[in-house]
């Protein structure tokens, strides 16, 4: 092989920065962030020692139609709201960087393509969790089902500078955060009246 795209993730950040850049520091806070930073240490001086192109796509947050095993915070709450359950949004001051399926698809095609070697974010947009669930429960139509807790404790942030993936590779993300949601959610409607 000639090229090799490794998928990294926002985790090799860690929280400590407001905007995640892929020339700033990484300094991963758990587990999966460490591995994960240390692959694309490893596959980097792999790569260069052997004359291959080396490209890591730091994917942050993915979301949307398909992900349907209940781990992650957006699959969780609409299963919740769907049936008619409370969702408790446990940290609503936190800034999380939301990208949409079909677009992290579509920039990791383009990066495939591309001859960039290094680090790419690929994410989306930055909004609170706050508003993140009060946009699902407005979907779902029932703003009721959505509580909140530690409202006064400050929030963490993991947000992308994008300019590489604009600049460089040449592609904007095509979907808006309620769009992408509405999508989801519809789909998760159809799942659940399939069953």
């Amino acid at each position: 092989g000639r090229r090799f795209v490794f998928s990294g993730s926002s985790a090799e950040y860690g929280y400590s920065q407001s905007v995640c850049a892929e020339a700033g520091a990484a300094i991963p806070t758990d587990l999966y962030g460490i591995c994960k930073l240390g692959f694309t240490k490893l596959g980097a001086a792999f790569c260069e020692r052997h004359h291959i192109q080396f490209a890591c796509i730091r994917y942050f947050s993915v979301y949307g139609p398909g992900e349907g095993h209940l781990l992650h915070a957006i699959p969780v709450a609409i299963d919740q709201m769907l049936r008619g359950r409370q969702f408790i949004c446990k940290a609503p001051n936190n800034v999380w960087d939301y990208v949409y399926i079909d677009d992290a698809t579509e920039a990791t095609v383009k990066v495939m393509q591309s001859d960039f070697c290094g680090v790419v974010n690929v994410g989306g947009t930055a909004i609170t969790m706050r508003e993140l669930f009060a946009i699902i429960a407005g979907l779902i139509g029932d703003q009721d089902l959505l509580e909140f807790e530690n409202e006064r404790m400050p929030g963490k942030r993991l947000t992308a500078d994008t300019s590489v993936l604009r600049k460089k590779i040449g592609f904007a993300n095509q979907t808006d955060i309620r769009t992408g949601l509405a999508r989801t959610v519809e789909w998760w409607r159809t799942r659940k009246e399939s069953r």
